[in-house]
């Protein structure tokens, strides 16, 4: 992360917080990107706010927005004012909502850990591959006990992953489903997403045309209708 580098644009930003333009958290995480198709506008992927938070409580969500924005305009005034081409900047917009990473997640049939990462799970009921990853701010080299992926490597995410232990005929997709914390950084990334909220889709139709309940549904079948849609898994 930026406060951990000695480039230029680092010791800009450290310089920046010793008198008191910025903010030590401003600058813990600085990312920006331009766009191809429009000239003249850059975006912005920060500040971070890695903070306690409850984020199904939208007080605390709220809370966290204005906090960001805050730091947003700290930093936007800072780039005027010191980074050559931004005097004449606007903020075109920010953010509607934060981009909040995790929050809860179930505890289902199957628990994705840490060693099925390393191990790249294979499982008969996988409705969904990822290569991504463990993805944790703070953390830039360290897999936090997971063995990272090699060219070509992958793990596959079971249909059981997206089934309550505790709850009948209910499936969850998407960041909220079995894992630890470490794997859920891995797994929550869009085309994962998009495959599991694809299954729990297929899923409930199959459910509703047999009357069983999605719990006894299976993957592998899952699977193949989703292949047959036009899904592609890798050595599948």
């Amino acid at each position: 992360l930026i406060l951990q580098e000695d480039g230029p644009v680092a010791r800009l930003i450290k310089e920046g917080i010793r008198n008191g333009e910025l903010r030590q958290e401003d600058a813990e995480y600085f990312q920006t990107f331009s766009s191809p198709c429009y000239g003249g506008l850059i975006y912005f992927n920060c500040p971070e706010a890695p903070y306690d938070l409850n984020t199904v409580d939208a007080d605390a969500v709220t809370a966290i927005v204005l906090k960001c924005r805050q730091a947003a305009l700290r930093i936007h005034q800072f780039m005027k004012k010191h980074v050559g081409g931004f005097e004449n900047s606007t903020i075109s917009s920010f953010a509607a909502v934060p981009g909040i990473r995790e929050g809860r997640r179930i505890e289902g049939e199957f628990l994705l850990t840490a060693e099925d990462y390393s191990n790249r799970l294979r499982a008969d009921d996988a409705v969904a591959q990822t290569g991504y990853p463990v993805d944790v701010h703070g953390y830039v080299n360290d897999h936090m006990g997971a063995r990272p992926m090699g060219p070509g490597e992958y793990m596959e995410v079971p249909y059981r992953c997206m089934i309550p232990q505790k709850v009948d005929n209910l499936l969850v997709a998407g960041r909220c489903v079995s894992t630890t914390f470490v794997v859920q950084s891995a797994i929550r990334i869009q085309l994962v997403c998009r495959a599991l909220g694809e299954a729990a889709g297929i899923a409930s139709a199959m459910s509703c045309d047999s009357g069983i309940p999605v719990s006894q549904i299976a993957g592998a079948e899952v699977r193949e209708k989703m292949i047959a849609k036009g899904a592609t898994f890798q050595d599948r």
